[in-house]
């Protein structure tokens, strides 16, 4: 059986976007400050990448696609 890929994860460090994205995204649905708060336990060291990826992707449940569009197209976030 032929799987779809449903998700793409891309890492831009700030080398192709202004802001932090994902932050971002997740302030749609009120979750921006435990999104920061995630990263910089990453950034600590208090996570390991993986478990702090899955945690803030899990920040983004409920937001759609339109939300994800009209977030985006209110800025130029590209450098």
């Amino acid at each position: 059986m032929k799987q779809e890929i449903k998700v793409c994860l891309l890492d831009f460090d700030g080398t192709l976007v202004s802001e932090d994205i994902l932050s971002l995204l997740c302030g749609i649905n009120g979750k921006l400050e435990e999104s920061k708060e995630l990263n910089n336990a990453f950034n600590k060291g208090t996570f390991n990448t993986l478990s702090s990826l899955i945690a803030r992707i899990n920040t983004l449940a409920g937001i759609t696609e339109t939300q994800v569009v009209e977030l985006l197209n209110k800025n130029n976030y590209l450098n």
